[in-house]
């Protein structure tokens, strides 16, 4: 209970982000102040160390429901997402057996996970930043490409379409954050739908009675 309280937390910190972006772009329209960008990019940075935490919640959670059953023939599965993203599917299949579903779960979510690990470790690591961040009054942007720089976080996802490229080089942060919330919600999804799968239904004891718990 305590983990899946954990998980919950984490997606209402993603959506405090969506509802502190709007507060900001409040800020910034009334008093056209540059330095509000700031706080901004503190958020973006927050929103990939939460997405970082989500994971391995989801793992522990996982390790922990395998661990209490049959399914799994390995007690030892990690309880970080990091340590069963890094394996390919035959690598997963060997060393812990895991059911089909799992595993295509895992190969599913591989590349957003990675990514998204991978921009949260330069942030807190090795000082890898957001350069520049605009603030306009239709919202907050990033700048796409440079000759002298390249964003690390625009790097990672393609998600802008040319014609909502403004000016060429300035891409929207909103639509980043709800790309990077719209997968992490449809990924608990499909976590909930691989464990369901992965189990085998017991046959009812009497078939004339439903039991609502």
């Amino acid at each position: 209970m305590n983990t899946l309280l954990g998980i919950e937390r984490d997606i209402f910190n993603c959506s405090a982000v969506v509802e502190k972006y709007f507060v900001f772009l409040d800020m910034f329209r009334a008093r056209k102040d540059p330095l509000i960008a700031n706080l901004v990019l503190t958020d973006v940075e927050f929103l990939f160390s939460n997405i970082r935490s989500l994971y391995d919640s989801l793992q522990f959670l996982t390790a922990d429901i395998l661990r209490r059953s049959d399914v799994c023939k390995s007690a030892n599965l990690p309880r970080s997402f990091a340590d069963l993203a890094k394996l390919e599917k035959e690598e997963l299949r060997q060393k812990y057996r895991l059911p089909e579903p799992l595993m295509q779960f895992y190969i599913d979510t591989k590349n957003f996970f990675v990514a998204c690990r991978e921009i949260r470790g330069g942030f807190q690591h090795q000082r890898i930043d957001i350069t520049v961040l605009y603030c306009l009054d239709e919202g907050f942007a990033l700048q796409k490409e440079t000759p002298f720089f390249e964003d690390p976080v625009v790097a990672r996802f393609n998600i802008w379409p040319s014609r909502k490229i403004k000016e060429g080089v300035l891409v929207s942060l909103l639509a980043l954050i709800a790309f990077l919330n719209s997968a992490v919600i449809a990924h608990t999804d499909a976590l909930s739908n691989a464990l369901e799968t992965s189990f085998t239904q017991p046959q009812p004891i009497v078939k004339d009675y439903l039991a609502f718990l």
